[in-house]
């Protein structure tokens, strides 16, 4: 199996990314908050992702059914409270099955950079980056860990999850520098933020 490290000036954090289709966009805006990349392969196994002493994991955003991918999302069960997650794109819905939600194809799909989703946690709309065919079933996270963070303003749909007992986030949109800088600084901070919180209680 290969790795590839994308390394920072003066790095303050140590961020392992599981490749499922990552975008090279995403890892270059996290070297620019001080991150050193370790990415991959989506096949790790959770003793190779921990042996690289990652103070975070990344779940990248990626094409294909997450149903199809029972090793990764026993991997990311096997690894929640053991060190800060943050999920997009596929990753996102990885981490909903690895909490025994549901996802499952949507009727319309969604693609384009200009989607409202609001923030139900800030009250805030934001407009966001989307490539995407499948989505959380909202019904299934009833009596689980996870809780909605997000919503599309069209159809209602689940665009983010969290769970802070375990410091684990998702954005079912891809933070973009280009369609939303502002909301991009946000998501990349509270990943740090949660690596700060992190280290303090270890």
């Amino acid at each position: 199996k290969t790795k590839i490290v994308s390394r920072t000036r003066n790095p303050k954090y140590n961020i392992v990314c599981l490749d499922l289709g990552v975008k090279n966009s995403i890892v270059k805006a996290l070297n620019s908050y001080l991150c050193n990349v370790t990415i991959l392969p989506f096949d790790s196994s959770s003793e190779e992702i921990l042996k690289h002493s990652p103070d975070g994991l990344l779940l990248s955003n990626g094409p294909g059914n997450p149903n199809d991918l029972p090793e990764v999302i026993g991997v990311v069960k096997s690894l929640i409270g053991k060190l800060p997650i943050y999920g997009l794109g596929l990753g996102h819905q990885i981490i909903a099955l690895s909490y025994d939600a549901k996802v499952s194809k949507m009727n319309n799909y969604h693609v384009g950079s200009n989607h409202a989703v609001k923030n139900i946690i800030t009250n805030k709309v934001e407009i966001v980056e989307q490539n995407h065919s499948y989505e959380v079933l909202k019904d299934s996270l009833n009596n689980i860990d996870l809780k909605i963070s997000h919503i599309n303003t069209l159809d209602n749909s689940v665009e983010g999850l969290i769970d802070d007992k375990n410091y684990v986030f998702t954005t079912q949109f891809i933070p973009s520098q280009l369609s939303n800088p502002s909301n991009t600084k946000d998501i990349y901070q509270q990943f740090l933020n949660n690596i700060d919180k992190f280290r303090g209680i270890k």
